[in-house]
Order: structure tokens, then sequence, then C-alpha cells
């Protein structure tokens, strides 16, 4: 939809219709044309019925579009959509495009990091690149209307964090909870999916590293209280990716030695094929390298990320080397004919690794309301979020409907199942509901780290 198209829609619309209404109703005429490929107007004809704008009530008019944008909600369903506010980007802004390597067009030091390793690793891959030293990482903030269009993706910022990067995975109490910790080794990502939570979330326009890791690491083996007997699981690709930046950052050369002789498993989670540095170190076991993955049709949702049979190339090569690996099928995308498309990437999966998953998780979309906004302007040619989503009273985040999302998990837990039996599989941010629908009577609620122990034993 052009520029010119919604003003004369919002135009039409706000004749008849206040502010507010007129923006739900462009809202759902916007998506309806996108997923339908027709024209605005005649979306606003074809609604009308034959009755003219003036003599149509507003309550009318939005059930008619809610009911042909959201075909298969039950009218509960209906109720809880979310229709946020329509902004497209100019039409003489150009969104970035892909980019074959990360290089920053700006880096920043706070003057304390200068010291460590990887400030001069940073300026040795950059020479070229002014290094701007800042006394404290807060410098860069501003807002956020300023960078969303580069999203910080250019800009490379060094800091000494505090020692506080590992915590509880921050699941909603209404979900199962996976008992899963979080280490912080970075914020931001150089790749540029479209679903990416931090869109909605991120306040700093910049990729942070810290340079002291190592001193953290020793911190933490003195505050963490692990559980006699329990399975802990500390992982590093909330924030940031894993090992898109390890031929950099060289973080995979501290951390995997430093767990090999712990009673925890550390997890590094990736979209790359970012390994060299795994290869020849001793790992003790204690490792396990992941990967999200979803079908090729999805690509153009995850950029500059590799390819999904260059990652199971890399999770091969790193079962070949010791690693335990494991797999993350989220975000599980509905599209008509995803069902085959998914079969197609578990054979895949099954195809390059087998004896060495220890665990694989599944997640529907989901995402906070704010986040639409975000990426439709980073990213207007994406329609995932034009499904059958609507706002989830279980944590406020848009959802594809329970029904829906079982079915899929189920199919999913089938097609795994086909190639191996004793897989763990978990779901990611799902009810205890839920789980019972999908495993019908397997652990849940705080038994999920036992279940991983005992089958990746």
């Amino acid at each position: 939809m052009s520029h010119a198209v919604l003003a004369h829609l919002r135009e039409t619309l706000a004749e008849r219709f206040g502010k507010n209404k007129t923006e739900e109703l462009c809202r759902l005429i916007y998506e309806i044309a996108r997923r339908e490929e027709n024209e605005p107007l005649n979306i606003l004809t074809l609604a009308l019925e034959g009755s003219a704008l003036e003599q149509i009530r507003f309550t009318t008019l939005k059930q008619t579009l809610l009911k042909r944008r959201f075909p298969n909600l039950a009218p509960e369903d209906l109720k809880r959509t979310y229709l946020a506010p329509l902004h497209l980007p100019s039409e003489s802004e150009q969104i970035p495009s892909m980019r074959e390597l990360f290089k920053p067009t700006a880096i920043f030091i706070e003057k304390r990091a200068k010291h460590y390793p990887l400030a001069g690793r940073v300026m040795n891959a950059w020479p070229e690149v002014e290094m701007v030293e800042i006394e404290a990482i807060d410098e860069l903030r501003r807002p956020k209307k300023d960078w969303m269009k580069d999203f910080g993706k250019r800009t490379l910022a060094i800091s000494v964090e505090p020692f506080d990067l590992v915590k509880p995975c921050p699941c909603s109490t209404s979900t199962v909870s996976c008992n899963y910790y979080l280490l912080n080794i970075g914020y931001g990502c150089p790749y540029d999916c479209t679903y990416c939570y931090l869109q909605a979330y991120q306040n700093l326009p910049a990729i942070v590293l810290p340079a002291n890791l190592e001193e953290f690491l020793a911190h933490m083996d003195q505050k963490l209280e692990l559980k006699p007997g329990q399975f802990t699981r500390i992982g590093t690709g909330e924030y940031a990716d894993s090992l898109a930046l390890d031929w950099l950052t060289e973080y995979s050369k501290i951390l995997v030695p430093h767990f090999k002789d712990k009673a925890v498993t550390l997890e590094l989670k990736t979209k790359s094929d970012c390994i060299e540095n795994l290869l020849n170190l001793d790992h003790g076991g204690r490792t396990v390298i992941a990967w999200s993955v979803n079908p090729e049709r999805f690509c153009n949702e995850e950029k500059k990320t590799a390819a999904v049979q260059e990652r199971l190339r890399a999770a091969k090569r790193c079962e070949e080397a010791g690693y335990g690996t494991a797999f993350h099928f989220d975000p599980l995308i509905l599209a008509e004919g995803c069902e085959k498309d998914y079969e197609r990437l578990v054979e895949m999966l099954f195809d390059h690794v087998n004896e060495s998953i220890r665990w694989i998780s599944l997640g529907a979309l989901r995402f906070h309301k704010d986040l639409r906004r975000a990426a439709e302007y980073r990213h207007p040619e994406s329609q995932i979020f034009l499904g059958e989503g609507r706002l989830d009273p279980l944590d406020e985040k848009m959802r594809y409907t329970a029904d829906s999302r079982i079915r899929l998990y189920r199919e999913m837990v089938r097609q795994i199942q086909r190639y191996r039996q004793n897989t763990p599989i978990y779901l990611c941010m799902e009810s205890p509901e839920v789980w019972r629908s999908v495993f019908e009577g397997k652990p849940y609620q705080g038994k999920i780290d036992q279940w991983i122990a005992c089958g990746s034993s």
C-alpha cells in the first residue's frame, strides 16, 4: 500500500468515523489487502456490501472486516485481536539490504575496556574505522526513531559489563518453566530476522560486546548456586547470537574450556555456521551447540544468517568433534502448506545428525504487540505477521490460537519421532494445558530439566 493510497483511505474513513476508529479500520483493510493481493479500496467496497459508507455503523463494518481478516478465529478470539496503528516507512527511505560481511561504520569503546584483548582484535579487524572512547555505554542512548531503520547493526560498542549477566529465563508465570539460565555475552546481533523480539525492546543503537568475560566467569563460579544432582543448562543465545561474531570475540575459546569440568551444561545457540573456533577445543562433553532452524521458504525472514543447509553441515562437523547438538524449531510459522516444509526440514536434520542430539524445542511464533510496528517499518515485505494471531491473555503476546499451535506441535513431534523416539522434546513458553494436549501426560511443570537429562544421558 502506497502512502497516497493510505492517505486517501484515511481521508475517506475519517469523514465518517473518528481518528481511532479510522486507524483500526485502516489496519484491517491493509492486512486483508496484503493477504489477498487486492486493492484496499476494493476491500472497503466489498465490506460495505452495497451500503453507503455514511449509512453503515462502525461496529458492523469492523466485524465484517475482522471475520474476513481472521476467518478461522472463534468469536471470543476475535475480541482479543490487536489492531496496531499503521505506520508505513517513507517511500524515500531505503531499508539496508543484505550484506555479506559484518563491517561496522562506527566503533565505541569504554575507556576502562581499551586494555582488554577484545579491543585489540577489533582495532586490527577494522583499522580504517575510528574507535571513539566513551565513559559509559549509556552515552550512546538516543530516541529509537533516530536509529530504527538501521537498528544499530552497523555500530559496535565494547564495554566492561557488571557481574549480573546470569539470570533465570524470563518465562511468564503462566507458562511451563524449563529451569534454564541465561548468560548474557553481548547485546544485539548482526543478523536481521523480521521476527526478532529485540526490535520491540532494544533501547541502544549498537551491538554491545563485553570485554571482561573471563572476569565475569570467575565471579559467576562463586555466586551461582546449583542444587545437588540438578541438571542445569546455561545458554548464551537470548540477546545475541552465540557464534555469529565468534571469529572476532573468540568467546567460545573462553567459555567451552571454562565449563568442561563444571556440573553445568553450556548451550551455544546460533543461526550461523561459524564453528571453526570450536573444533579443537577440549569441551569435556559439557557444551551443546544448538541451532535455530526453519524451512528455506522462510529464509527471507532470517536475513544475513547461514542457510539451513549450512547450519546442518556445521552441526555434523560439531557432532564429529564430539559435541552434543540441539535444535530449536522456533519460531514455527503457520502458512499454507507449511507442514510439508517442516516435514522436509526434519528429514534434512536427521540426514545430517542423529546420535548427538540432546534436545529439541518447539515454539510457535509469538511476539509483543509493539513488535509488529517496528517489523513493518524495517521489513515491509514480510507477511508472517498476517497470520491468525490474537492477543493471548496467557502473557499478553500475539499468538496463533491454542488449537492451531497444538495441531502444529503434534505434527512436529510425530515427524521427529519417526526418526528418533527417545529425543527429549519440549515446548517453549507454553501453558500446562497446551503441554498436556500435545504430550498426553508426559512430564512437564518443573520436570523438563530431568526429562532432558534422562533422555540425553
